[in-house]
């Protein structure tokens, strides 16, 4: 996901979008023994905000905005610093 994103903000749209890709796929693998202990945020929802965000660096604020909306969708409640976050994230969406 910090790859994607770094890819995004420097507008490189094909690496951020490989990037992406093989973070969806790490992420379907589900949770292995030698994952260092800092991934333990890191799960479906907020890849598709995360995703949201690299489309918002890239300018495509359409997928932007269908993205950060579904990862605000699936956040709880207590998730208050992400909804935060993303609903900036998606604000940003319709000033552009």
């Amino acid at each position: 996901m910090r790859e994607a994103r770094a890819f995004a903000t420097s507008g490189m749209p094909n690496q951020t979008s490989t990037a992406l890709d093989r973070a969806h796929e790490a992420i379907s693998l589900g949770a292995h023994d030698n994952d260092p202990s800092w991934v333990y945020w890191m799960d479906p929802t907020v890849l598709v905000s995360e995703a949201g965000r690299c489309y918002l660096h890239l300018g495509d604020t359409r997928r932007a905005e269908t993205h950060l909306a579904d990862g605000l969708a699936r956040l709880g409640d207590s998730s208050t610093r992400d909804r935060v976050l993303y609903g900036l994230s998606l604000a940003l969406t319709h000033t552009r």
